[in-house]
């Protein structure tokens, strides 16, 4: 009479013993790291060290490109500098660098940037923003005499005084400037040589008190021995100013560069001509020489432009940031594989024990991986704790002597460096803890016993 087998239903046993291996597994391991302390604290903080070194790095270059971005926006940065040529001082600080500067020999009068020039690009460039006029005039202050014809009182033995900066129609939008009450001056008040002057917030509260900022244009005040117009009222931006200084007078007013007050007097020492963002930089850089060359001849002029010059700078700060944070780690892991293997090594006839009492190499294998991979991830929490501390050191020397408003974020410990830390510490540990788990599990029992 034949037996038959009956046949049983599909138990969840299989997994359940799954989980029971990997728990086992996860107690063994936390176990031997308990036990051999010493040798965890000196592989964590390995990997502690690397991944803070490099989360911090990260962060840095995450400022960096975010500063970049914002920088790009600015017109200074995207501007072109025009100035007369002049000894090229920096070949003295090359190591082949010469006795004596070579100086050119000028003939007749040295070239001088005008007014008439600046209009010349303005209006004949395509695709150029503003042109923004540099340099200084032999006068800008002078004694107020009167406001609406009114004389203005002494105060103390001191007469109270206009600070005049001439600029260009394009200066208040090119540098932030907030029109608070009126329109600045275009420039055909420029061209015109008008005498309108727009002044600061600060200014008008201090000499017209009692007229609100909105009914400021229209009053008139005395100086330089005539009279000038106020037509607007302009508040300073919160960042550096090219023209206000910390350390100079609050209370600014600027007029056109071409006023006749200061028209024999005007030194235009450079110009800024500013494409716009979406503008061909190479052909409004051909334009401008063209007209260069035609005004003063060949190399009369120089034109240069931050942004030609600092992405390569910056390229090259940034791979060696991330150059050096990448040998930190690589250090780290490198160090943490050592560690690893002596572990392994001192070990080897415990291992081998557990084999001959029936533990499988999958078993042996598992429990020694699982050692690196929890090693790595205390090590990559307790980097990204010691990354707080040196992002703000890094951000202190960074923005250090930076105006406050520049750039308001910081350097900050975000979520992409935060998950590259911690991938980076587990990666780590999991490459340079599989050739330490393989040779655990491969080798000889019998052999590991008799040593």
């Amino acid at each position: 009479m034949a037996i038959e087998r009956q046949a049983h239903p599909h138990t969840s046993v299989p997994s359940t013993s799954g989980f029971a291996r990997i728990t086992g597994l996860f107690l063994l391991a936390r176990r031997q790291l308990r036990n051999r302390w010493l040798e965890s604290v000196l592989v964590l903080l390995g990997l502690a060290l690397g991944v803070a070194v490099l989360s911090t790095a990260l962060s840095f270059l995450a400022f960096s490109g975010a500063a970049q971005r914002s920088t790009e926006a600015m017109p200074e940065y995207r501007a072109f500098t025009i100035m007369p040529q002049q000894a090229d001082v920096s070949q003295l600080f090359r190591p082949d660098a010469p006795a004596v500067l070579p100086l050119r020999r000028l003939e007749g009068e040295p070239p001088r940037l005008t007014l008439e020039l600046a209009l010349r690009m303005r209006d004949q460039v395509e695709g150029v923003e503003s042109v923004l006029l540099g340099g200084g005039r032999s006068r800008s202050s002078a004694p107020l005499q009167a406001v609406d014809g009114e004389p203005l009182p002494v105060s103390e033995g001191e007469q109270p005084s206009l600070h005049l900066v001439p600029v260009g129609a394009d200066f208040f939008g090119s540098d932030s400037y907030q029109v608070v009450a009126g329109q600045p001056f275009a420039w055909e008040d420029v061209r015109a040589g008008r005498t309108i002057l727009a002044v600061e917030e600060a200014w008008a509260e201090r000499f017209l008190p009692d007229v609100p900022l909105d009914q400021v244009p229209g009053h008139q005040v005395t100086a330089f021995g005539r009279t000038w117009s106020i037509v607007a009222v302009v508040r300073r931006p919160d960042g550096p100013s090219p023209v206000a200084s910390p350390f100079g007078p609050r209370e600014m007013a600027y007029g056109p560069w071409g006023a006749p007050d200061f028209a024999e007097d005007a030194v235009l020492e450079d110009l800024q001509v500013v494409p716009r963002l979406d503008a061909d930089r190479g052909a409004v850089r051909r334009a401008l020489e063209l007209i260069l060359s035609e005004a003063f001849g060949p190399e009369q002029m120089t034109i240069t432009s931050p942004q030609d010059l600092v992405p390569e700078q910056q390229r090259r700060a940034l791979l060696a940031v991330g150059g050096l944070a990448s040998l930190a780690l690589l250090v780290a892991s490198l160090n943490v594989l050592n560690l690893f293997l002596t572990r392994v090594v001192r070990r080897r006839r415990h291992l081998a024990l557990s084999t001959a009492l029936g533990a499988s190499r999958r078993v042996v294998f598992g429990q020694t991986l699982l050692e690196s991979l929890v090693l790595g991830l205390g090590g990559g929490v307790a980097g990204l704790l010691i990354a707080l501390g040196g992002v703000r050191v890094v951000e202190g020397l960074v923005l250090r002597g930076v105006p406050s408003g520049l750039f308001e974020e910081g350097i900050r410990l975000g979520l992409g460096p935060v998950l590259w830390g911690l991938a980076a510490a587990l990666g780590a540990s999991l490459l340079f803890g599989l050739y330490p788990a393989l040779a655990a599990a491969s080798q000889d029992p019998a052999e590991a016993l008799r040593e």
